[in-house]
């Protein structure tokens, strides 16, 4: 039996989350190429320090994934799944108070909190994931 180290389950599950986004959300694809692009035209024009958030390839491999959930049961059910992949909530933001116009929506991201963890994030790109 082969086992797999907790960094390489978060990115296969990250990469496969931003698949599914992909399909249902087209556009989303298109977000990601074209932010690819602009970093490395900033980089390339401007000789930006990338490894200011731990190196372009990190900032290029992150991907947003949304998972909504209906009540804290599930959030808490969630954060289980999440943290068995080393990822913890980081923050919050709450839109029902938003101006002009509340959504009834409250956030987290979650993520690995190690630094070194999160420089793992690089491996998205890889293909063989």
């Amino acid at each position: 039996m082969t086992m797999n180290p907790t960094w390489r389950l978060r990115a296969r599950f990250a990469q496969r989350l931003s698949d599914l986004y992909g399909e249902e959300v087209p556009a989303y694809n298109t977000l990601v190429k074209v932010s690819q692009a602009v970093n490395e035209k900033t980089i390339a024009e401007n000789h930006v320090d990338a490894e200011r958030f731990g190196s372009i390839s990190r900032v290029t491999a992150e991907r947003h994934g949304a998972i909504r959930v209906g009540s804290a049961m599930e959030l808490r059910q969630v954060s289980r799944v999440f943290a068995a992949l080393g990822m913890y909530p980081t923050g919050y933001y709450d839109l029902r108070d938003a101006k002009p116009a509340p959504i009834p929506v409250v956030s987290t991201a979650f993520r690995p909190l190690d630094r070194e963890q999160l420089g793992l994030l690089k491996v998205w790109l890889t293909p063989d994931l």
